[in-house]
Protein backbone atom coordinates (compact mmCIF):
# COMPACT_ATOMS: atom_id res chain seq x y z
CA UNK A 1 0.00 0.00 0.00
CA UNK A 2 1.14 3.63 -0.63
CA UNK A 3 0.32 6.97 0.73
CA UNK A 4 0.14 10.22 -0.28
CA UNK A 5 3.58 12.12 0.15
CA UNK A 6 3.48 14.80 2.42
CA UNK A 7 6.17 15.54 4.73
CA UNK A 8 5.31 13.78 7.87
CA UNK A 9 3.08 11.16 6.18
CA UNK A 10 6.64 9.07 5.05
CA UNK A 11 6.92 7.48 7.82
CA UNK A 12 3.63 5.43 8.48
CA UNK A 13 2.84 2.00 7.92
CA UNK A 14 -0.34 -0.47 8.37
CA UNK A 15 -1.46 -3.07 10.69
CA UNK A 16 -0.42 -5.74 7.73
CA UNK A 17 2.97 -4.87 7.72
CA UNK A 18 3.91 -4.97 11.43
CA UNK A 19 4.20 -8.04 12.91
CA UNK A 20 1.58 -7.29 15.28
CA UNK A 21 -1.07 -9.08 13.00
CA UNK A 22 0.68 -12.07 12.82
CA UNK A 23 4.24 -12.55 14.23
CA UNK A 24 3.27 -11.23 18.31
CA UNK A 25 -0.19 -13.04 17.55
CA UNK A 26 -1.14 -16.39 18.57
CA UNK A 27 1.05 -19.17 16.44
CA UNK A 28 0.48 -22.73 15.83
CA UNK A 29 0.32 -25.32 18.60
CA UNK A 30 3.52 -27.29 18.78
CA UNK A 31 5.33 -29.95 21.38
CA UNK A 32 8.30 -27.29 21.13
CA UNK A 33 8.70 -23.15 21.08
CA UNK A 34 7.32 -22.22 17.71
CA UNK A 35 9.92 -19.56 16.64
CA UNK A 36 9.56 -20.29 13.02
CA UNK A 37 8.05 -16.06 12.89
CA UNK A 38 11.19 -15.25 14.01
CA UNK A 39 12.01 -15.33 10.17
CA UNK A 40 8.89 -12.93 9.50
CA UNK A 41 10.22 -10.21 12.00
CA UNK A 42 13.86 -10.66 10.99
CA UNK A 43 13.43 -6.84 9.03
CA UNK A 44 12.35 -5.45 12.30
CA UNK A 45 15.81 -4.94 12.76
CA UNK A 46 17.68 -2.65 11.28
CA UNK A 47 21.64 -2.23 11.06
CA UNK A 48 23.65 1.35 11.75
CA UNK A 49 26.40 2.91 10.14
CA UNK A 50 28.69 6.10 10.18
CA UNK A 51 28.23 6.84 6.61
CA UNK A 52 26.09 6.41 3.27
CA UNK A 53 29.25 4.65 1.63
CA UNK A 54 29.68 2.31 4.70
CA UNK A 55 25.95 1.10 4.45
CA UNK A 56 26.49 0.97 1.14
CA UNK A 57 29.80 -1.82 1.28
CA UNK A 58 28.58 -3.04 4.83
CA UNK A 59 31.81 -2.04 6.75
CA UNK A 60 32.45 -4.16 9.74
CA UNK A 61 31.39 -1.88 12.57
CA UNK A 62 28.44 0.24 13.99
CA UNK A 63 24.93 -1.49 15.76
CA UNK A 64 21.53 -2.51 15.54
CA UNK A 65 18.34 -1.47 16.24
CA UNK A 66 14.41 -2.00 15.71
CA UNK A 67 11.95 -0.27 13.82
CA UNK A 68 8.78 0.48 16.28
CA UNK A 69 5.20 1.47 15.45
CA UNK A 70 2.94 3.45 17.79
CA UNK A 71 -0.93 3.64 16.81
CA UNK A 72 -2.15 6.93 15.44
CA UNK A 73 -4.43 8.55 17.44
CA UNK A 74 -7.72 7.88 16.42
CA UNK A 75 -6.57 5.19 13.60
CA UNK A 76 -5.21 2.00 15.87
CA UNK A 77 -4.34 0.25 12.39
CA UNK A 78 -2.55 2.76 11.76
CA UNK A 79 1.31 2.60 12.67
CA UNK A 80 4.04 5.61 13.22
CA UNK A 81 7.72 4.00 12.03
CA UNK A 82 10.42 5.28 14.36
CA UNK A 83 13.86 3.79 14.45
CA UNK A 84 15.19 3.22 18.27
CA UNK A 85 18.59 2.35 19.09
CA UNK A 86 21.01 3.25 22.07
CA UNK A 87 22.59 6.89 22.45
CA UNK A 88 25.97 5.34 22.76
CA UNK A 89 25.55 3.97 19.03
CA UNK A 90 23.92 6.90 16.93
CA UNK A 91 24.83 9.27 18.90
CA UNK A 92 28.37 9.22 21.06
CA UNK A 93 29.00 5.90 18.38
CA UNK A 94 28.22 8.21 15.48
CA UNK A 95 26.62 5.22 13.80
CA UNK A 96 23.19 7.07 12.59
CA UNK A 97 23.09 5.83 9.07
CA UNK A 98 19.92 3.49 8.97
CA UNK A 99 20.27 0.78 6.42
CA UNK A 100 16.82 -1.33 6.81
CA UNK A 101 15.83 -4.75 4.99
CA UNK A 102 11.98 -4.52 3.63
CA UNK A 103 10.16 -7.44 3.25
CA UNK A 104 10.54 -8.10 -0.13
CA UNK A 105 14.41 -8.73 0.98
CA UNK A 106 15.50 -5.50 -0.62
CA UNK A 107 17.90 -3.20 0.78
CA UNK A 108 17.35 0.54 1.67
CA UNK A 109 19.22 3.46 3.42
CA UNK A 110 18.45 6.16 5.33
CA UNK A 111 21.07 8.81 5.70
CA UNK A 112 20.95 11.17 9.54
CA UNK A 113 22.86 13.12 11.49
CA UNK A 114 23.60 12.24 14.91
CA UNK A 115 22.30 15.69 16.17
CA UNK A 116 18.86 14.84 14.31
CA UNK A 117 18.40 11.91 16.68
CA UNK A 118 15.93 12.29 19.72
CA UNK A 119 17.24 11.37 23.23
CA UNK A 120 16.69 12.00 26.70
CA UNK A 121 20.30 13.85 28.37
CA UNK A 122 21.31 11.97 31.34
CA UNK A 123 18.38 9.12 30.49
CA UNK A 124 18.73 5.81 29.85
CA UNK A 125 20.63 4.49 26.77
CA UNK A 126 18.14 5.47 23.99
CA UNK A 127 17.71 7.65 21.07
CA UNK A 128 15.26 7.67 18.09
CA UNK A 129 14.24 9.09 14.75
CA UNK A 130 11.45 8.85 12.71
CA UNK A 131 11.75 6.18 9.86
CA UNK A 132 11.03 8.82 7.00
CA UNK A 133 11.48 7.42 3.72
CA UNK A 134 10.11 7.76 0.02
CA UNK A 135 6.58 6.88 0.07
CA UNK A 136 7.50 4.11 -2.76
CA UNK A 137 9.85 2.27 -0.61
CA UNK A 138 8.76 -0.28 0.19
CA UNK A 139 8.54 -0.76 4.22
CA UNK A 140 10.36 -2.67 6.71
CA UNK A 141 8.34 -4.83 9.51
CA UNK A 142 7.69 -3.03 12.89
CA UNK A 143 7.54 -3.93 16.32
CA UNK A 144 3.86 -2.77 17.74
CA UNK A 145 4.43 -0.48 20.81
CA UNK A 146 1.27 -2.38 21.48
CA UNK A 147 3.09 -5.46 22.07
CA UNK A 148 5.33 -4.27 24.74
CA UNK A 149 6.13 -5.02 28.22
CA UNK A 150 4.15 -3.01 30.18
CA UNK A 151 5.79 -3.17 33.04
CA UNK A 152 8.07 -5.79 35.77
CA UNK A 153 4.84 -7.86 36.51
CA UNK A 154 4.33 -9.15 32.86
CA UNK A 155 7.72 -10.99 32.85
CA UNK A 156 9.62 -13.14 35.72
CA UNK A 157 13.42 -14.48 36.19
CA UNK A 158 13.70 -17.50 33.81
CA UNK A 159 11.64 -16.40 30.62
CA UNK A 160 12.74 -17.21 27.86
CA UNK A 161 14.25 -14.51 25.69
CA UNK A 162 16.13 -14.10 22.16
CA UNK A 163 17.65 -10.79 20.25
CA UNK A 164 17.88 -9.97 17.21
CA UNK A 165 21.12 -8.31 16.01
CA UNK A 166 24.20 -7.79 13.87
CA UNK A 167 27.15 -10.47 13.92
CA UNK A 168 29.46 -8.34 12.14
CA UNK A 169 31.91 -11.07 11.37
CA UNK A 170 28.99 -12.07 9.09
CA UNK A 171 25.75 -9.84 9.01
CA UNK A 172 25.21 -10.57 4.86
CA UNK A 173 26.97 -7.55 3.79
CA UNK A 174 25.08 -5.62 1.43
CA UNK A 175 21.92 -6.80 2.62
CA UNK A 176 20.93 -6.74 6.38
CA UNK A 177 20.61 -10.74 7.73
CA UNK A 178 20.14 -10.40 11.58
CA UNK A 179 21.63 -13.05 13.68
CA UNK A 180 19.32 -14.49 17.00
CA UNK A 181 20.94 -15.29 20.19
CA UNK A 182 18.68 -16.76 22.72
CA UNK A 183 19.16 -17.09 26.61
CA UNK A 184 17.10 -16.57 29.75
CA UNK A 185 15.93 -13.81 32.29
CA UNK A 186 18.46 -13.52 35.37
CA UNK A 187 17.33 -10.21 36.94
CA UNK A 188 14.90 -7.41 36.58
CA UNK A 189 15.22 -4.43 37.53
CA UNK A 190 18.70 -4.17 38.27
CA UNK A 191 20.08 -0.65 38.61
CA UNK A 192 23.70 -0.50 36.19
CA UNK A 193 25.44 2.38 35.16
CA UNK A 194 24.70 3.35 31.73
CA UNK A 195 26.90 4.93 29.02
CA UNK A 196 25.06 7.91 29.50
CA UNK A 197 25.55 8.38 33.26
CA UNK A 198 22.22 7.26 33.89
CA UNK A 199 21.79 4.61 36.57
CA UNK A 200 18.64 2.97 36.32
CA UNK A 201 16.79 -0.22 35.99
CA UNK A 202 18.02 -2.84 33.20
CA UNK A 203 17.08 -6.27 32.54
CA UNK A 204 19.69 -8.66 32.91
CA UNK A 205 19.49 -11.56 30.64
CA UNK A 206 21.76 -14.58 30.69
CA UNK A 207 22.75 -14.31 26.63
CA UNK A 208 25.79 -13.74 25.09
CA UNK A 209 26.82 -10.94 23.07
CA UNK A 210 29.67 -8.91 21.35
CA UNK A 211 30.59 -5.96 19.40
CA UNK A 212 27.61 -5.38 16.69
CA UNK A 213 24.43 -6.37 18.73
CA UNK A 214 24.18 -2.95 20.69
CA UNK A 215 20.57 -1.75 20.54
CA UNK A 216 19.26 -5.04 19.14
CA UNK A 217 15.58 -5.63 19.69
CA UNK A 218 15.13 -8.33 22.65
CA UNK A 219 12.06 -10.53 22.99
CA UNK A 220 10.42 -12.81 25.68
CA UNK A 221 8.74 -15.73 24.40
CA UNK A 222 6.46 -18.33 25.82
CA UNK A 223 6.03 -21.25 24.20
CA UNK A 224 2.64 -23.57 24.83
CA UNK A 225 2.55 -25.78 28.27
CA UNK A 226 -0.23 -23.60 29.83
CA UNK A 227 -4.23 -23.98 29.80
CA UNK A 228 -6.24 -20.98 28.77
CA UNK A 229 -6.96 -20.52 32.77
CA UNK A 230 -3.81 -20.07 33.90
CA UNK A 231 -2.78 -23.05 35.32
CA UNK A 232 0.41 -24.90 34.09
CA UNK A 233 0.12 -28.55 32.12
CA UNK A 234 2.53 -29.21 34.45
CA UNK A 235 2.19 -30.12 37.96
CA UNK A 236 4.05 -30.37 40.69
CA UNK A 237 4.00 -33.57 43.23
CA UNK A 238 2.87 -32.32 46.96
CA UNK A 239 2.80 -34.56 50.07
CA UNK A 240 2.43 -37.21 47.31
CA UNK A 241 -0.81 -35.48 45.34
CA UNK A 242 -0.11 -33.88 41.99
CA UNK A 243 -1.22 -30.13 43.23
CA UNK A 244 -1.51 -28.11 40.33
CA UNK A 245 0.77 -24.77 39.21
CA UNK A 246 -1.02 -21.35 38.93
CA UNK A 247 0.83 -19.15 36.99
CA UNK A 248 1.48 -15.00 37.79
CA UNK A 249 1.25 -14.80 33.77
CA UNK A 250 -0.76 -11.84 32.34
CA UNK A 251 -0.39 -13.10 29.03
CA UNK A 252 1.05 -15.97 27.08
CA UNK A 253 -1.07 -18.50 28.75
CA UNK A 254 -2.77 -20.99 26.45
CA UNK A 255 -1.72 -23.90 24.08
CA UNK A 256 0.72 -21.12 22.07
CA UNK A 257 3.69 -19.73 21.55
CA UNK A 258 3.46 -15.73 22.01
CA UNK A 259 6.02 -13.38 22.54
CA UNK A 260 6.36 -9.64 23.72
CA UNK A 261 8.83 -6.79 23.01
CA UNK A 262 11.26 -6.86 26.17
CA UNK A 263 13.50 -4.22 25.17
CA UNK A 264 17.21 -3.53 23.47
CA UNK A 265 20.18 -4.86 24.61
CA UNK A 266 22.76 -2.37 25.50
CA UNK A 267 26.12 -3.58 26.84
CA UNK A 268 27.25 -6.53 28.74
CA UNK A 269 29.08 -7.11 32.35
CA UNK A 270 33.26 -7.20 31.87
CA UNK A 271 34.60 -10.02 33.41
CA UNK A 272 38.51 -10.66 34.13
CA UNK A 273 40.39 -14.09 33.80
CA UNK A 274 43.82 -14.82 35.67
CA UNK A 275 46.54 -16.19 33.42
CA UNK A 276 47.84 -19.23 34.53
CA UNK A 277 51.11 -20.98 33.27
CA UNK A 278 51.97 -21.44 29.28
CA UNK A 279 51.32 -25.13 28.83
CA UNK A 280 54.40 -25.18 26.40
CA UNK A 281 57.04 -23.32 27.51
CA UNK A 282 58.36 -22.29 24.02
CA UNK A 283 54.86 -20.77 22.90
CA UNK A 284 54.79 -17.09 22.95
CA UNK A 285 51.98 -15.46 24.90
CA UNK A 286 51.49 -11.83 25.41
CA UNK A 287 50.11 -11.86 28.78
CA UNK A 288 52.39 -12.99 31.51
CA UNK A 289 51.48 -15.43 33.64
CA UNK A 290 49.78 -13.98 37.00
CA UNK A 291 48.15 -11.82 34.57
CA UNK A 292 44.38 -11.11 33.52
CA UNK A 293 42.42 -10.60 31.07
CA UNK A 294 38.97 -9.49 30.18
CA UNK A 295 36.28 -10.25 28.82
CA UNK A 296 32.53 -10.50 28.27
CA UNK A 297 30.46 -12.66 30.77
CA UNK A 298 27.87 -13.46 28.84
CA UNK A 299 25.48 -11.37 31.15
CA UNK A 300 23.94 -8.53 29.09
CA UNK A 301 21.98 -5.84 30.15
CA UNK A 302 18.48 -4.93 28.26
CA UNK A 303 16.99 -1.36 28.45
CA UNK A 304 13.19 -2.23 29.02
CA UNK A 305 10.34 -0.93 26.96
CA UNK A 306 8.86 0.94 29.20
CA UNK A 307 11.72 3.52 28.96
CA UNK A 308 11.44 3.30 24.49
CA UNK A 309 8.15 4.49 25.11
CA UNK A 310 9.04 6.89 27.87
CA UNK A 311 11.00 8.48 25.04
CA UNK A 312 8.53 8.10 21.93
CA UNK A 313 6.32 10.03 24.39
CA UNK A 314 9.02 13.17 23.94
CA UNK A 315 7.29 16.16 22.14
CA UNK A 316 9.76 15.65 19.62
CA UNK A 317 8.96 12.48 18.66
CA UNK A 318 5.20 12.41 20.12
CA UNK A 319 3.72 15.29 17.96
CA UNK A 320 4.95 14.40 14.42
CA UNK A 321 2.66 10.98 14.73
CA UNK A 322 -0.32 13.42 16.97
CA UNK A 323 -0.60 16.27 14.56
CA UNK A 324 -0.82 13.94 10.78
CA UNK A 325 -3.07 15.92 8.36
CA UNK A 326 -6.99 14.08 7.82
CA UNK A 327 -6.30 14.28 4.28
CA UNK A 328 -3.13 11.16 5.02
CA UNK A 329 -5.54 9.48 7.18
CA UNK A 330 -9.01 9.73 4.63
CA UNK A 331 -6.52 8.54 2.26
CA UNK A 332 -5.47 5.20 4.02
CA UNK A 333 -8.94 2.78 4.02
CA UNK A 334 -10.20 1.45 7.24
CA UNK A 335 -9.14 -2.55 7.59
CA UNK A 336 -12.97 -4.04 7.07
CA UNK A 337 -14.78 -4.89 9.87
CA UNK A 338 -12.87 -2.50 12.03
CA UNK A 339 -15.09 0.28 12.02
CA UNK A 340 -13.89 3.99 12.27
Amino acid sequence: MTYPDTSCGNALTVRGCSVSSRALGLLGSTAVPDLSFAQEMLSATVFLYPTVEDAEHGKKYGGSGAVIGVPVPGRPDIFYMYVVTNWHVACDGGNSVVRYTDRNGGSHIIESDPSEWVFIPGGPDLAAIPLLAPVSQPRPMTIPATKFVGDKYEVFIGEDVYMAGRFVDYDGHLTNKPALRFGAISMLEADVLQPTGYRGPSVVVDMHSRSGFSGSPVYAYRPMGMTVDGRMANQLISDGKEQPIVSKRTWGTGTQTQIRFLGLQWGQFPESWEVGPHRKPEEASLVESGGSITGFSGMSCVVPASDITRLLNLPALKNVRDNLPQAVLNAIPIPEGEGA
